[in-house]
C-alpha cells in the first residue's frame, strides 16, 4: 500500500471512531462504541443472535445479545421496548412458570429498561407509555401480580407512567390514563 494511501486509510478509520464517540457521548459513566456509525448495524446482528437464543430456549443469553444491541444503539427507543418486553411479558408471564416474586421482579426489571432508555432514546414519550402498557398488560389478567400493597397497584402505576408519557408529549397517553383511572374507580 501506497503512503498517502495509509494515511488516507488511518484518517477515515479515525474519523469514524471521533465521528462514533461523539455520537454515542450521552451521559456520564456509559459504554461508547468504537463503531460509530456502524453500530447500528452491529446492533441488528445482536438483536438476530437474541431471536436465535430464544428460539433455541435459552432466554438469559437473549438478553445479554438484547442489552448489547441497546449499549451499541442507545437512541433506539424500539430497542429499549423489544428488551421491555422480552423481560415484562415473556419472563413475568405465568406460562414462563416463574413464581409470584420471580415474575414481579422481571416486571420490575422491565420497568427499570424503560426508565433508563428514557435518557437515551429519540422518543422518550414512547418508552414511559410502554411503560404504562406493560403495567396495564399484568394489571388485566385475570390473576395479576402482587405488586405494592394495594390491589390497585398495578392501575396506579400505569396512570403514572401515562402520566409522565403525557407531560412528555405522547398522543394516546391522556386516553390510556383516563382508561386506567377508570379501572380504579371499579
Amino acid at each position: 500500500m501506497n503512503p498517502l494511501r495509509k494515511i488516507v486509510t488511518f484518517g477515515v478509520a479515525l474519523g469514524l471512531i471521533v465521528f462514533g464517540y461523539s455520537q454515542t457521548k450521552h451521559a456520564e459513566n456509559t459504554k461508547r462504541s468504537w463503531l460509530g456509525p456502524f453500530a447500528p448495524i452491529a446492533a441488528q446482528v445482536q438483536w438476530v443472535r437474541a431471536e436465535q437464543a430464544i428460539a433455541s430456549g435459552f432466554p438469559g443469553r437473549a438478553i445479554d445479545f438484547m442489552e448489547s444491541a441497546v449499549d451499541l444503539n442507545p437512541k433506539s427507543g424500539s430497542g429499549w421496548i423489544t428488551l421491555a418486553d422480552h423481560l415484562g411479558l415473556y419472563l413475568a408471564s405465568a406460562e414462563a412458570g416463574w413464581p409470584m416474586e420471580t415474575r414481579a421482579y422481571w416486571l420490575e426489571t422491565a420497568l427499570e429498561v424503560t426508565r433508563r432508555g428514557q435518557s437515551w432514546a429519540r422518543h422518550p414519550d414512547a418508552l414511559a407509555f410502554h411503560r404504562g402498557m406493560l403495567l396495564l398488560s399484568h394489571a388485566r389478567l385475570v390473576e395479576p401480580l402482587t405488586w405494592r400493597d394495594s390491589p390497585h397497584a398495578l392501575w396506579e402505576d400505569a396512570v403514572a407512567a401515562f402520566d409522565e408519557a403525557e407531560e412528555l408529549g405522547h398522543p394516546g397517553a391522556e386516553a390510556a390514563a383516563e382508561y386506567a383511572r377508570a379501572q380504579i374507580q371499579q
